[in-house]
């Protein structure tokens, strides 16, 4: 027996996750599934979760430099910690790195409020 976690996999994307991401960005189902597994080795098995460290090694191996100040780290991290936890998930995860590809900050909002209201009310709603 054994849980996804101790195989090293976490619980699978929802339909309803994999829709709203397919809907509010420029990805495929496909590119999804593979950011997925990219925040699964970043630290995101068995806890769901990325945490500021974890973070922060993910961005030095993709962008190929440390943030030695940590603006950048700290304000995408924070940025994207909606709940303000400590972590980010992986809807967080994906909003942070898509933001880095948009260029203006009204592109970024807009993606980031579609994203979240995965009702398409037009509100955001604490899952507390």
């Amino acid at each position: 027996m054994g849980n996804d976690a101790s195989k090293g996999h976490s619980a699978a994307l929802s339909d309803k996750e994999i829709a709203a991401l397919i809907a509010n960005s420029r990805l495929s189902g496909k590119e999804i599934q593979n950011m997925y597994e990219e925040f699964q080795k970043n630290g995101g098995a068995g806890d769901e979760k990325i945490s500021k460290d974890e973070f922060r090694h993910y961005y030095k191996k993709t962008i190929g430099r440390d943030d030695d100040d940590e603006i950048l780290v700290g304000n995408t991290f924070a940025a994207f910690d909606a709940n303000h936890d400590g972590y980010i998930n992986f809807t967080e995860f994906v909003f942070a790195v898509l933001a880095r590809s948009k260029s203006d900050i009204n592109s970024i909002l807009d993606f980031s409020f579609e994203v979240m209201d995965t009702s398409g009310d037009g509100q955001l709603v604490s899952m507390n």
